[in-house]
């Protein structure tokens, strides 16, 4: 056994832990199809009209989400590895960020010579809270641990991960209320009723956060930007958050931050803090351009469009991967409910095949015709957008911009 080999299996928060999701095998992990099983021929038309309430479970894995998964769960066991509890500096490191947190004292150690971050961001509808659910299910959010003398605590409950969705209004103590929250959810303790942090000022909180964080060797700290409401302009990160952000990364946690990329711009106004959050890096999430793009032809088409819910083949449609990213602008959300609400109609009508007027008629209901809303405004651009959405900046890519600007223009010249 290499000498590598034997640290990992000598580390005990490795113990229990399904280490061994290599990148191959995260393309099942992370597939899901609500269907599977199923047969369909012995179904009523209710039964397969309840049934695709489940569509939007299924998951299509691609290159991108594949890719993005595996560097999470290299994340997770990276930070483990640093943090071996069998290390001397690493029992040490927990009993000083213990004495911080006892003495109000924000000056905590850096113990972490490779701060592990991650920046997950998109528009609208672009499955990245769904992506890292689908990660995050593969794993156990609490293991318990037995004594260990050598690792130096009586008991152990390993906190794998933790999701701490943002308040609306982003404000520091609204984070904090909601991270104890979270964690006594999961944990069944009652840090949020204790004194010291009912009364302690929001740095003292913060460093209370961060020590119950540390001792339960949280693997992955998710911090989700909030949904509830478009104002980003309230619902930023802002640049007071930039320190808690450097100081949770400098204790070994890695962090993943998941939202809007409007809701970043304080944030990366900090060069310590993007670089932290760029290794093991940051991913955008974006609808598609093209129809030939692989994962749009190749993935998402076949497996998403390519459920049926009735005895026989669709009619057959020219060219049907350009067809659908006309339609759907390269949303993969919006394939999702196109289809489904295409099937919808279909068994709705009686018929034995999906047809084009079942699309038609699917493209008019009112899901679709919000979502060619937000379609048109991602393409068009936020700011000479038709819908002035206040969280979509536009599409990234200039020149798609640039020419279907040009074509909207000619339309009015004609």
């Amino acid at each position: 056994m290499s000498n590598f080999s034997e640290s990992l299996s000598n580390n005990p928060l490795l113990n229990n832990f399904p280490v061994n999701i290599d990148r191959g095998a995260w393309w099942q992990c992370m597939s899901n199809d609500p269907f599977q099983g199923e047969d369909i021929s012995q179904m009523s038309s209710i039964e397969r009209d309840l049934l695709l309430d489940r569509f939007g479970e299924t998951y299509v894995s691609t290159q991108t989400t594949v890719g993005i998964a595996y560097q999470i769960h290299r994340m997770v066991i990276g930070g483990w590895i640093d943090r071996n509890p069998y290390r001397d500096e690493q029992r040490k490191a927990i009993y000083q960020i213990a004495k911080c947190a006892s003495e109000g004292n924000f000056n905590i150690p850096c113990i972490s010579s490779s701060p592990r971050g991650m920046l997950l961001q998109g528009v609208t509808k672009q499955g990245k809270t769904r992506l890292v659910k689908r990660v995050l299910a593969q794993y156990p959010q609490v293991i318990r641990r037995q004594e260990d003398e050598r690792a130096g605590w009586l008991g152990l409950d390993q906190l794998v991960y933790l999701v701490i969705p943002m308040p609306t209004d982003a404000s520091k103590a609204g984070f904090l209320m909601q991270a104890f929250i979270e964690l006594d959810k999961v944990l069944g303790t009652s840090y949020a009723r204790e004194t010291t942090i009912r009364n302690g000022t929001i740095d003292t909180q913060l460093v209370q956060l961060l020590a119950k964080l540390a001792l339960h060797r949280c693997g992955l700290l998710i911090i989700e930007e909030a949904q509830e409401t478009n104002e980003l302009s309230k619902n930023r990160f802002g640049t007071d958050f930039n320190t808690f952000f450097l100081r949770v990364l400098n204790t070994g946690i890695p962090t993943i931050l998941i939202g809007n990329p409007l809701a970043f711009s304080e944030l990366k106004t900090s060069s310590q803090l993007m670089s932290r959050l760029s290794d093991p890096g940051q991913y955008t999430l974006c609808p598609h351009a093209r129809s030939s793009n692989q994962e749009w032809c190749k993935d998402l088409v076949p497996k998403l469009w390519g459920k049926n819910l009735l005895p026989e083949p669709d009619e057959p449609i020219e060219n049907i991967a350009e067809f659908l990213l006309n339609k759907t602008g390269g949303f993969t959300h919006y394939l999702s409910v196109l289809r489904r609400e295409t099937l919808r109609t279909a068994i709705e009508a009686n018929a034995s095949r999906v047809t084009m007027a079942h699309i038609t008629e699917a493209l008019d209901t009112p899901v679709m015709k919000e979502g060619k809303s937000i379609i048109n405004s991602y393409w068009s651009g936020h700011n000479d957008g038709a819908v002035g959405y206040t969280d979509i900046p536009g599409a990234p890519d200039p020149s798609v911009i640039t020419v279907r600007r040009k074509v909207r223009n000619n339309r009015k010249a004609k």
